[in-house]
């Protein structure tokens, strides 16, 4: 899959295909990968164990947030790390590029972490999440300390500027953002869904925003803002928007996990699959986990009946597929992104990995055949664009895919 990384202005390090001693390259990016860990992962003993005396970790950013350019010497930087600590939790990191040669180790990051304050003017609000990437240079001396951290980053997080920028006119530019809806623990998984393990298994719930030149789509609406941590609403806001901002909203099914914030949308104009539809708002209600109080609001919305694939924009990179069977009219997304590759979001067209790898279809899909031959579909287009299928509920891979930027694009 590709990734997008923005060219920063700090010196450029040209690196050879060969390097005299390969397993102190290997050392070196490991001992660069754990310092910058350690510094932003509230372990500071770090800064004692693999830096100088003397080592200074510069930013440019510093300067604004700090009042001070670098921070030098063991207990400067080993006072950052406590004060950063104090300021952000749940620190997930992502390298995408690590090159070391001699004396020198470059890594390409990304960061994302849940800011707990304190709440200063134009900065995040306490609670919210964040996050941001950069590129980062590391400088070792003889005896294997480091001596310099010097970093850029590519959008600052602890300022927020990373939530919009201008697209050039012209240009088709689709942006997708993964927020944080919340957890389902699942104690008996084989019970439910067929899957082969019993041990207790906790399900991330998304929501998802896609931003495309000729308006905005909300994918899924996760748990009711009362059961979650930080509602939909509040991470919208950090954006500049709210649950009205939206041109077009869609579920991929009517299921509670999915459809948690329905009611509180006012604005824009539903994409539901007829036949979801009507079983959504029959006199006798027969989906199974389906809460009709959760879906009430979406009588009041203005809607646009489906009855298989749409093309949302008209112009190929955001398309509603339909994929019966789950419930009666189950529906997928597609997200041809520029610099990251088309992906399709799965809505419950798989709950597990393992649900994918052997077909198993749950025992409460409305059903069976139709799912699988969804299944198939899908796994048709997947093969033939070359797109990722992302398992919306797959909590892994949404902690070790956390965009440099707070979107894919």
């Amino acid at each position: 899959m590709k990734r997008s990384l923005v060219v920063l202005s700090m010196p450029v390090l040209l690196f050879g295909c060969d390097t005299p001693d390969h397993s102190r390259d290997v050392e070196r990016k490991a001992q660069a990968e754990r310092f910058f860990r350690g510094v932003y992962g509230c372990d500071p003993s770090v800064v004692d164990e693999l830096g100088a005396e003397n080592v200074v970790v510069s930013y440019p950013v510093f300067a604004e947030l700090y009042d001070t350019p670098a921070f030098t010497g063991r207990e400067a930087v080993r006072g950052f790390a406590e004060r950063f600590c104090s300021r952000w939790k749940d620190a997930r990191f992502t390298f995408h590029e690590s090159l070391a040669d001699g004396d020198n180790v470059v890594l390409v990051w990304s960061f994302r972490g849940r800011f707990v304050g304190p709440e200063s003017p134009g900065g995040p609000a306490p609670g919210s999440e964040q996050g941001w990437g950069g590129i980062t240079l590391y400088q070792f001396d003889d005896s294997g300390k480091i001596t310099a951290e010097i970093g850029e980053e590519s959008a600052p997080g602890p300022m927020t500027r990373v939530a919009r920028e201008a697209t050039p006119e012209g240009d088709v530019a689709v942006r997708l953002y993964e927020f944080d809806c919340g957890r389902l623990t699942i104690d008996e998984p084989s019970a439910a869904f067929g899957v082969s393990s019993d041990e207790a298994t906790q399900l991330f719930v998304p929501c998802y925003l896609v931003e495309h030149p000729d308006g905005r789509l909300l994918w899924e609406g996760g748990l009711p803002s009362d059961q979650v941590e930080r509602p939909l609403s509040a991470q919208l806001a950090e954006l500049g928007l709210t649950l009205d901002s939206m041109d077009y909203v869609a579920f991929s099914h009517m299921h509670f996990d999915h459809v948690g914030v329905a009611n509180e949308i006012g604005a824009g104009v539903l994409l539901i699959q007829e036949a979801e539809y009507e079983a959504a708002f029959a006199d006798e209600i027969t989906v199974p986990a389906f809460d009709p109080s959760l879906y009430d609001g979406l009588r009041e919305l203005d809607r646009q009946l489906l009855d298989g694939d749409h093309d949302v924009f008209g112009d190929g990179t955001v398309r509603i597929l339909a994929a019966p069977g789950h419930t009666p009219g189950h529906q997928a997304l597609f997200v041809d992104l520029e610099n990251e590759g088309p992906v399709v979001l799965s809505g419950d067209l798989y709950h597990f990995r393992e649900s994918r790898e052997e077909r198993i279809v749950p025992d409460f899909n409305v059903d069976r055949e139709a799912t699988l031959r969804s299944m198939d579909r899908i796994e048709g287009l997947v093969e033939e664009t070359g797109a990722e299928l992302w398992i919306e509920h797959d909590l892994a891979r949404y902690q070790a895919n956390a965009p440099a930027l707070g979107y894919y694009d």
